[in-house]
This record gives structure tokens, C-alpha cells and sequence, in this order.
């Protein structure tokens, strides 16, 4: 089984909006992972689509922010893709395996965005 891309976990018929910033996001839930497949738990996901677990204050410059806040998708598991923001951070992130990506889904409740001031959005 192919695991899909990260551009075909997003439902194409609802376009998010996007935050084009240079933004701070920081870690206030320890334990957080960030994770290629919103859809599921990242226990169940393979080393190369998520994180380490991430240290409370972790913080993180970021290219841009997907939201998806009116998205009611959701998976088998009941994950709903408005709990997550697609993030492109500045830097790659390295995965459990070590290869870095630049482009995470974010469980935003873990999370705080600095430099982000509602109604910056854009869609797509």
C-alpha cells in the first residue's frame, strides 16, 4: 500500500486559508508530534511520517499555515482535519528516521502561533 503525499490528505474542495508569514510556532504540549497524515494517531504512523516527540517550548519559523477551521473531513479514527493547521516551516524537520521534511500537520490545540494576527488570511 502507497502512503499518500501530503498534498492528497487535504480535501480539495475546501480551500483552506492560508497565513503567509514569517511566524513562530511553539510547542506548549509536551510529547507533541507533527505528522504527515492528519487521518491518523502518530502511533500508528511509520517512523519516516512523523516527529520526535517535541519538547514544551520548542519553536520553529514558519514559511506559511494552512487552516482549515470549516473543514468538517474527517477520518475513520475521528480526527477532523479543522483540529490541524498544515504547516511549512522555514527549516526541515527531521522524521523519526532522520530524512527532514519542510511540511508537517500540526495538532493546532499543541500549539501557539506568534506573528499571526487574525485576518492575514488568504485563500487559495
Amino acid at each position: 500500500m502507497t502512503t499518500p503525499s501530503l498534498g492528497d490528505l487535504t480535501n480539495k474542495s475546501v480551500n483552506p486559508a492560508i497565513v503567509n508569514s514569517s511566524s513562530i510556532l511553539k510547542v506548549i504540549n509536551d510529547g507533541t508530534t507533527f505528522k504527515q497524515d492528519w487521518r491518523r494517531q502518530a502511533s500508528e504512523l511509520p517512523n519516516d511520517q512523523q516527529t520526535e516527540s517535541l519538547e514544551k517550548g520548542s519553536e520553529f519559523s514558519v514559511l506559511s499555515v494552512e487552516l482549515y477551521e470549516n473543514n468538517d473531513q474527517r477520518s475513520d479514527e475521528s480526527e477532523y482535519l479543522r483540529d490541524y493547521w498544515k504547516v511549512t516551516f522555514n527549516d526541515p524537520i527531521p522524521t523519526k528516521q532522520g530524512e527532514a521534511k519542510q511540511t508537517w500537520f500540526v495538532y493546532k490545540t499543541h500549539v501557539e502561533l506568534f506573528g499571526y494576527r487574525p485576518g492575514d488570511e488568504t485563500t487559495d
